[in-house]
């Protein structure tokens, strides 16, 4: 399958699809991620995601978060159409809460995790991947992959 190119999300382990949100979520932020996911849309294949939050300082603004919760809301149907699950690796508490505001404006239309744990994240998305029968070879090497980095850190 030829998967397009992406900005912000990476496609490397198809169908996981990986997420590595910056420091600050802003308007510029939410045009780049409203891109990449129109982008996998149009694979017109399922897949299961993770978003790792870790770096994010500080929760968007009022107006950002307004637009997320209202694109995503726009996009239900290709959501749950096209994504199996969600993953989302959150470590502040003030994140959780920006995550819980958007969620609140857009709850979320597919089973979706907030988790510290890497594992248990992972293990959630194996489970519904499995329960879909996606190809759960990259969701294994991306497992091993943050293993390594976990154990090196």
């Amino acid at each position: 399958m030829l998967l397009p190119v992406t900005k912000v999300i990476d496609l490397k382990y198809f169908p996981l699809v990986v997420l590595v949100l910056p420091p600050q979520l802003d308007m510029s932020y939410a045009d780049l991620l409203e891109h990449d996911t129109r982008a996998i849309f149009t694979l017109r294949s399922r897949y299961v995601s993770i978003t790792d939050s870790s770096a994010v300082a500080g929760m968007p603004d009022a107006k950002t978060r307004t637009r997320m919760g209202d694109w995503a809301k726009s996009h239900e149907d290709e959501f749950r159409r096209w994504q199996v699950a969600n993953a989302l690796i959150v470590s502040s508490a003030i994140v959780r809460a920006g995550i819980s505001a958007i969620h609140w404006l857009a709850p979320p239309p597919v089973p979706t995790v907030v988790e510290t744990d890497w594992a248990v994240a992972l293990a959630f998305l194996r489970k519904h991947a499995e329960q879909d029968a996606l190809d759960t070879t990259g969701l294994t090497a991306f497992s091993h992959r943050q293993r390594a980095h976990a154990s090196a850190s």
